[in-house]
């Protein structure tokens, strides 16, 4: 009993060793506000990635964002402005339907990196909204490895507001 006990375990682990997870807290531009939302990523092979934009546990919404997206890389040259280069992930973001608990047809896109980021010099991450096909807004900051709790987060989502509405908006 006790060596098929350790044999599943064992297989367990090596099936999930396959995917590995990161997760990261969004800094602002100036490195010091800290958004109350944080990204949880998991690889799960052939450079796919899913995970979840946690808005429930600082942010206080109801559900957390979902994240699916594929590994990217940059180079600077090809970047065309974009505060944000290297090696990557691309990925989709339902925030805004997470936060208003409905579909909004708003979408957050968002290239985050792999790694904290380096205050002096070097963006994390950055993100585009979008609603109908039209640009509606966008942000950008840092990566950070502290991951908000409570009061400690001094701003509210990294997807910050579009153009149209904010989302803790929608369902007063």
């Amino acid at each position: 009993m006790k060596l098929t006990s350790l044999l599943v375990i064992t297989l367990l682990v090596l099936g999930c060793g396959a995917a590995f997870g990161q997760t990261f807290g969004f800094l602002s531009a100036g490195g010091i506000g800290e958004y109350c939302n944080y990204e949880q990523l998991t690889n799960n092979g052939a450079d796919t990635y899913t995970g979840i934009d946690n808005t429930t546990a600082a942010c206080g919404y109801p559900l957390n964002g979902t994240i699916g997206g594929f590994g990217v890389s940059v180079p600077a040259s090809l970047a065309a402005g974009l505060p944000v280069t290297g090696k990557g992930v691309v990925y989709g973001d339902n925030i805004y339907d997470a936060g208003s608990e409905e579909y909004t047809g708003e979408q957050w896109s968002v290239f985050t990196q792999l790694h904290a980021s380096r205050l002096i010099g070097h963006y994390g991450w950055v993100g585009i909204a979008s609603f109908s096909g039209f640009f509606v807004g966008d942000n950008y900051g840092f990566l950070t490895n502290n991951i908000p709790t409570g009061e400690a987060a001094s701003r509210g989502t990294s997807a910050g507001k579009t153009n149209l509405k904010d989302v803790r908006d929608v369902k007063k």
